[in-house]
């Protein structure tokens, strides 16, 4: 809806300090910049009305690695709250099929993409288990996107709570779940079609 450069203009008006978020990895977040005083998302210039989404710097490389090509067939397989599905939108003319296991979460989904105004046809939401092949319908996918259930341990300094709601055998669970996943990945990507694992673990086993 609105440039980096317009919507710059829209915080010096608001009088909102920001800075300019550095290359990661080598790849520059053309869309993103961050607020040096953090706020409310209702006080954030524009969030209601769709001009920005808040997403964390390492989350928008997502997109940005599954090199979206007009056309492309895409799967978000494990979609909520659909801050990157949003931006997989964003980016390209896609099509684009959301999987979300949790029925209460798949509003989350819808809300975000209405928040955005984006209503594309080819964009699709399921209540599905992704790592079951009952919701396919036999086509393969160009790119797939793997947002994995993880322990979330790199997330511990936004939800501090984390450490004291996970068990030692959390992760061999996980595990299980995450290698599901995959294995039912791999067999609807096409040859030659890249596939994108994330988590937000720091633990390597789930990684």
């Amino acid at each position: 809806k609105i440039s980096r450069s317009a919507y710059l203009e829209l915080l010096a008006q608001a009088d909102v300090a920001y800075e300019v978020i550095p290359p990661i990895g080598g790849h520059t977040l053309e869309g993103a910049l961050r607020l040096q005083v953090p706020r409310p998302v209702a006080e954030i210039p524009g969030f209601t009305t769709g001009l920005v989404s808040i997403q964390d710097a390492g989350a928008q490389l997502a997109a940005l690695l599954l090199n979206l090509q007009p056309g492309d067939r895409v799967l978000d397989a494990c979609a909520a709250p659909g801050g990157k599905t949003a931006h997989l939108l964003e980016i390209a003319e896609i099509d684009l099929l959301s999987l979300e296991i949790d029925p209460q979460r798949i509003g989350k989904i819808a809300s975000n993409i209405a928040r955005l105004g984006l209503a594309p046809k080819s964009h699709l939401v399921k209540q599905a288990d992704a790592a079951l092949l009952s919701w396919w319908d036999g086509q393969l996918f160009d790119k797939v996107l793997l947002d994995a259930p993880c322990s979330a341990s790199g997330i511990v300094r936004r939800h501090p709570d984390i450490p004291f709601l996970r068990r030692a055998n959390d992760i061999a669970q996980l595990q299980l779940k995450q290698r599901a996943l995959l294995g039912t990945m791999w067999q609807v990507l096409k040859p030659g079609g890249l596939l994108l694992y994330v988590t937000c673990s720091l633990f390597p086993a789930e990684g």
